[in-house]
């Protein structure tokens, strides 16, 4: 089936609902786009307006709708809003597809990640300088921190190491890696299995797992029906497993492919007694909730006993349920609508000039956003992002 004959069939299926809007414009106030441009066309129900036209063949520009679709963030802070339950995140990925089917346009270095993600072993290989010039105090890219990581090193390796130490297993789960963070950051996986292990919890890594493929997915590659079978053959051999992720987007999209459970690291941490922590942060926390844990899975707070293991003054950020632009792949396509949009989000921490801050979030991604935003905004301030996760690896280790 093409992608124009399953919009239709979207269009059709979900016809009740699209009828169902009021246009009452709660939708507007959520999203960044709209916010940032006050342009009707550049909002979820401008969107679904020109979508709706363009099927039916009444749009006047085809190149208009695909400016817009490609403006949208993604983010689903408009679902969220939505009254009517518009299924607006299904139908932009279904348009998206469509759009890439006719243009074949992608950005040069989304489409060069894209690839690496389908081969684990050379995305491994090709992100070596990056993790080099990491540990050597060296930032490829503003978007990109220094800190100590693994060379070479994996999670799989990791977690062996871990089960061997445990003294006594309380449960057992599995881990699903993330591309993004297993080759960019090993350093967040490693503390996730830390503080599972911590908790006296066995933990396996699936060596054969793949990309979730949430990236080709949002940019209208069509990759992803082939990465959820190979990750279905890999997780849903033991149903009753959960498998923990610490990445909202690769959460979001696993939920969508797997009939395994699958949760958010933090709120399977939530859900149980946890081991009382060595230490606490002492520094004053700002917490930012990913859009995809915020929007997508409907986790809408860190649990509290989580939070209380972690430090004594946390606060969530002023608008921590708006997106951060970091979207994905937005802060390289959309750079300019990106930075405005992290640099609104930053403006807060004017007021706490000359203290110690930490920004915290439950995505590396977004982490990655706020740590370009804080260096560019505030470069002589005691200011420091952090994956939340590995703030609670600290306390314990």
């Amino acid at each position: 089936m093409s992608n124009k004959e399953r919009i239709k069939n979207l269009l059709t299926q979900e016809s009740e609902k699209l009828l169902n809007c009021v246009h009452c414009g709660l939708c507007l106030d959520q999203c960044p786009t709209y916010k940032l441009t006050g342009n009707e066309s550049n909002s979820p129900r401008g969107r679904l307006a020109m979508w709706r036209a363009q099927n039916e063949g009444r749009a006047d520009s085809k190149e208009l709708v695909q400016h817009y679709t490609s403006e949208c963030l993604g983010c689903l802070a408009c679902e969220t809003a939505c009254p009517a339950n518009v299924p607006y995140g299904e139908i932009l990925m279904e348009q998206r597809q469509q759009q890439y089917e006719e243009t074949g346009k992608l950005h040069p270095q989304v489409k060069i990640v894209a690839g690496l993600t389908k081969k684990p072993g050379l995305m491994k290989a090709a992100t070596l300088p990056v993790r080099i010039m990491r540990n050597f105090g060296f930032s490829p890219d503003p978007l990109i921190p220094t800190g100590k990581t693994s060379l070479f090193k994996s999670s799989f390796k990791h977690a062996i190491n871990n089960n061997q130490q445990l003294a006594e297993t309380k449960e057992k789960v599995r881990f699903f890696t993330g591309c993004h963070t297993e080759n960019f950051y090993p350093e967040i996986n490693f503390a996730t299995l830390d503080v599972l292990k911590a908790n006296g919890i066995e933990v396996e890594v699936p060596a054969s797992q793949q990309c979730c493929g949430a990236l080709h997915e949002h940019t209208g590659l069509h990759d992803k029906d082939e990465l959820d079978k190979k990750n279905c053959d890999v997780f849903d051999q033991q149903i009753d497993v959960p498998i923990l992720t610490n990445a909202a987007g690769c959460g979001l999209s696993l939920k969508h492919a797997l009939k395994s459970p699958v949760k958010d690291v933090l709120s399977y941490l939530g859900e149980r007694d946890l081991t009382q922590p060595k230490r606490k942060q002492t520094a004053k926390i700002f917490i930012d909730m990913p859009c995809h844990l915020y929007h997508g899975q409907g986790v809408q707070k860190i649990p509290q006993n989580v939070l209380e293991a972690i430090g004594e003054d946390i606060h969530y950020a002023p608008s921590c349920q708006d997106c951060c632009g970091a979207a994905g792949t937005y802060n390289i396509e959309k750079a300019e609508n990106s930075t405005k949009i992290i640099d609104g989000k930053v403006e807060f921490l004017n007021e706490y000039k000359g203290q110690e801050i930490i920004i915290t979030t439950a995505n590396a991604i977004c982490m990655q956003q706020w740590h370009a935003a804080v260096k560019r905004n505030f470069p002589h301030e005691n200011f420091k992002v952090k994956h939340i996760i590995s703030l609670l690896a600290e306390n314990y280790t």
